[in-house]
């Protein structure tokens, strides 16, 4: 699954072709660490609405002297390559970076789609909502290079929740996304890969408890049985007793209560057995 890159923008409102870029952040996980990073404020060659520079703390001073898109957006593709991509509602990401850039082949991965599946009881799956889930920090929410790291960040604790999950239940997941464009899809079929390389674990086998089939557990270690000499008659009512609903035998058998229309049966051929050695 690794490296892998983690992605965000901040724009200047939220229509990929009338508004622009004015900030990328991204970082590279190479499975244990931060790599490299990559953070620049693009110059969108407009004037940021005010509600934005609330929102951003990103001003029109700031981004005067930045480069426009066109400047920066082959070195930001060239930072990114075929790596796969993540990020925080990231339709919304790429669709303002697809107008300057083709990111079609990367594998995509949306960090607010698997945890909707991971964590189906979360009452909220904004960015800030997981990473105070999760425990984490992000000192400067709505900055890229911040929402970045803490992307990445909640992508990590996603995975180790991820390859918590049984086998047979990320096979499921995997089976019914094949059809899907799912930005979860391939996340989830990573790690159930990564999953089947290990060892399969052994499946517990628990032993139904029956209780103490004897009176006094001491008759078995008693002497064994030997014939009796002399003849006992068989007494066909209690015998037909021990086998009825709520005998003896039906604290043991299960669907023992299901079988006894077979005593109707059963019951007359009682009479062929008049004599047992006992």
């Amino acid at each position: 699954m690794y490296p892998i890159i983690a992605l965000d923008i901040e724009t200047t409102g939220l229509d990929p072709h009338k508004d622009a870029i004015i900030e990328i952040g991204a970082v590279c996980f190479n499975g244990e660490k931060i790599s490299k990073t990559w953070q620049s404020l693009i110059n969108p060659q407009r004037p940021i609405p005010p509600v934005i520079t609330q929102l951003t703390n990103i001003t029109n001073e700031m981004v005067i002297n930045a480069p426009p898109i066109k400047a920066v957006i082959q070195d930001f593709a060239d930072f990114v390559g075929s790596l796969p991509v993540i990020g925080h509602n990231v339709s919304f990401d790429l669709s303002f970076l697809k107008t300057h850039q083709n990111f079609d082949l990367n594998p995509i991965n949306d960090t607010f789609e698997i945890s909707a599946v991971l964590l189906p009881t979360t009452p909220r799956y904004s960015l800030g909502a997981l990473i105070e889930r999760f425990g984490l920090s992000n000192l400067n929410p709505h900055r890229a290079q911040d929402d970045a790291e803490a992307t990445m960040a909640v992508f990590q604790q996603l995975h180790q929740l991820a390859g918590e999950l049984p086998l047979h239940l990320l096979a499921e997941i995997v089976k019914a996304s094949h059809n899907l464009s799912w930005d979860g899809r391939w996340f989830f079929s990573e790690v159930l890969k990564e999953r089947s390389k290990g060892p399969v674990p052994a499946k517990q086998a628990a032993q139904k408890e029956y209780g103490v089939l004897f009176e006094a557990p001491s008759e078995l270690l008693a002497q064994p049985l030997k014939p009796n000499p002399e003849i006992v008659a068989l007494d066909i009512e209690e015998t037909s007793a021990i086998l009825s609903p709520g005998g003896p035998f039906s604290k043991y058998l299960e669907n023992f209560e299901a079988e006894m229309n077979r005593l109707k049966c059963f019951r007359p051929s009682l009479g062929h057995f008049q004599t047992a050695s006992i």
